[in-house]
């Protein structure tokens, strides 16, 4: 009598098959996942920036554009934001980019619309946080405004 011990060839290939096919399914939901994750971190950071120069802007209102009608502007910087306590070195890595740190400038200005001052953040990753109107609104005041250095 013959002892089999062991797997054949085909029963072999028929895992590997298998696994690969849940791979195929598998692999790109995980990723959608962890980019979606991404995603939603990075706009919950914009929003925790943008709180934090709103507080900043309480707490210099001297400092902000007189000129309203025109739509007079300003950019800080997120420095600006951690020396005054405002934001923590958490609060500012990019998760899309987990070796860097959120950099982008912050712009103050008035809206009419609101009849107050409002502020915007500045980087090229915008189109994850704003409306196609609001990117293009922003992206106008942030190229228009006076930096101010601290």
């Amino acid at each position: 009598m013959k002892n089999n011990k062991g797997f054949t060839l085909i029963e072999l290939l028929a895992v590997i098959v298998i696994l690969a096919i849940i791979g195929l399914i598998a692999i790109p939901t995980a990723i959608d996942s962890i980019n979606n994750s991404k995603e939603k971190l990075y706009k919950e950071q914009v929003k925790r920036i943008l709180d934090a120069a709103d507080s900043w802007a309480v707490n210099n209102d001297n400092l902000l554009p007189s000129n309203k009608i025109d739509g007079g502007a300003i950019t800080i910087d997120i420095e600006r934001l951690q020396h005054a306590g405002l934001l923590k070195m958490d609060d500012v890595k990019n998760p899309l980019h987990s070796k860097d740190n959120m950099n982008a400038k912050i712009v103050i200005y008035y809206e009419e619309d609101y009849k107050q001052y409002v502020s915007g953040y500045c980087e090229n990753y915008n189109n994850l946080y704003y409306s196609e109107s609001e990117y293009s609104k922003i992206s106008e005041k942030c190229n228009n405004a006076t930096y101010l250095p601290e």
